[in-house]
């Protein structure tokens, strides 16, 4: 029995994390909410050392930010890293400041 597309989808996902692969954006949305959480854990866990995560992630939501904070920490340098992670959850409610 074939698998289902969405099934495939999160598969790759879970796979390119696994293997260091990683695009430089993206953006989850949908009704799975639960299914987008997995995602976003298996992604910081896979893409952040845990020793530099103080330094190389950020996690902030939409309605305490603005696009100018999200334009600064997305373009700041990592720290002894190869990567910076920057996540927004509700990005929707970005306001435009």
């Amino acid at each position: 029995m074939a698998k289902s597309k969405e099934k495939l989808e999160e598969e790759r996902f879970f796979s390119s994390f696994k293997k260091k692969e990683f695009s430089a954006c993206y953006f989850f949305c949908g009704d799975e909410t639960l299914l987008i959480e997995e995602v976003i854990n298996s992604l910081v866990e896979h893409a952040v050392d845990p020793a530099m995560k103080e330094f190389n992630f950020d996690l902030i939501h939409g309605n305490e930010t603005d696009g100018r904070k999200i334009v600064s920490l997305a373009s700041s340098y990592p720290m002894m890293a190869d990567r910076r992670v920057v996540i927004i959850k509700d990005f929707d409610l970005v306001t435009d400041k």
